[in-house]
């Protein structure tokens, strides 16, 4: 069903009533990535912000692709490139949001990484899904109305949040080994990052490249991994400031024998969806010597000044800050100078 590009991405399922024309370019297209090998269940309330997805993207009304995401606000839902493209015979797609596997939601539009150019080596595998204000509201398993609850995208200030060797969570409806089905339940597997070095052993040999530690991070080892069905989901980590997805599930080996790779939530990549996502939380910072707080935000431009360089993109994050809830007219800002990349 999938083009045969010597790795594997995990695939998306998105279930739409009506069709969302792509905004940005359809590329070439890869094998998705398989679903997570030696997890375990658990309930959708443990991770709020997941969301399943149903991409109807086939000739017949009946057929679809699965993948997993992550709400990143209110609206928005993040997942890979791929799910959208991978195998698509048809130009506009239906894409349905699943959230806390209780509330089917149909997409509105959909906004696929201008650099994803279908190979893999290149990144950018990255897809913005947006759903009308309001939908995302599910009921929580008490009764409260607080889920469910958007996840934190990356952290500019926050290096250790990438570091090798942390404790990273993986969460999926994907396969449980190579050639399975994907599974009605949801699936969490607690693994590791894995170093810039290990991921270089794993697929410098297929690619003929280098890995691509700007744009890419890695999890999990040859039984610890994301399968079919699992791509788009997030990788996450926990930090002080609470969980931050790190990565968006995109490659993997065939046979989901090996760590799987991840499109990296950090610098060109972050600032593309916060510039695309006003409201996404890329992490706190602050202002005149740390009495200020403060919130990251981005551009993501071809008319840019910045000297952060992604292809013909100039990006870049300001230190911008915030008030306690008021009136619009009392509200001002305060800049402070750009984050490294």
């Amino acid at each position: 069903m999938f083009g045969a590009l010597h790795t594997r991405i995990r695939r998306a399922a998105v279930v739409l009533a009506s069709t969302l024309v792509v905004i940005g370019s359809v590329v070439g297209l890869a094998a998705p990535a398989e679903a997570i090998t030696n997890g375990k269940p658990t309930s959708p309330f443990s991770y709020p912000y997941y969301v399943r997805l149903r991409v109807y993207k086939y000739t017949s009304q009946f057929q679809y692709a699965t993948c997993g995401g992550s709400l990143i606000d209110s609206q928005w839902i993040l997942t890979a490139a791929h799910c959208m493209t991978e195998g698509a015979q048809k130009q506009s797609i239906g894409v349905q949001a699943w959230i806390l596997d209780n509330c089917g939601v149909s997409a509105v539009e959909l906004r696929i990484h201008p650099l994803r150019d279908g190979d893999w080596s290149n990144g950018h595998d990255l897809a913005l899904v947006r759903i009308p204000n309001g939908t995302a509201h599910c009921v929580g398993p008490t009764g409260s109305q607080v889920y469910p609850k958007p996840v934190q995208v990356g952290d500019v200030s926050d290096t250790a949040a990438y570091a090798a060797g942390a404790a990273a969570t993986i969460v999926g409806h994907g396969a449980t080994s190579s050639g399975g089905k994907v599974t009605n339940e949801l699936r969490y597997l607690w693994t590791s990052l894995r170093s810039d070095g290990d991921m270089s052993d794993v697929y410098d040999h297929i690619w003929s490249t280098n890995w691509n530690s700007r744009l890419m991070i890695g999890a999990g080892d040859s039984s610890h991994t994301a399968c079919n069905g699992d791509s788009g989901g997030p990788l996450t980590v926990d930090r002080p400031q609470g969980t931050v997805e790190v990565g968006v599930a995109s490659f993997d080996r065939t046979g989901c024998d090996e760590a799987a790779g991840f499109a990296k939530l950090a610098g060109p990549q972050q600032a593309w969806i916060a510039a695309n996502v006003s409201d996404a939380n890329i992490g706190g910072c602050s202002l005149n010597y740390g009495s200020i707080p403060g919130r990251w935000t981005a551009t993501y431009s071809q008319s840019g000044s910045s000297t952060l360089i992604d292809g013909p993109f100039h990006y870049g994050f300001t230190c911008q800050r915030t008030y306690p809830t008021m009136s619009s007219a009392s509200m001002s800002s305060a800049a402070a100078p750009m984050a490294p990349a």
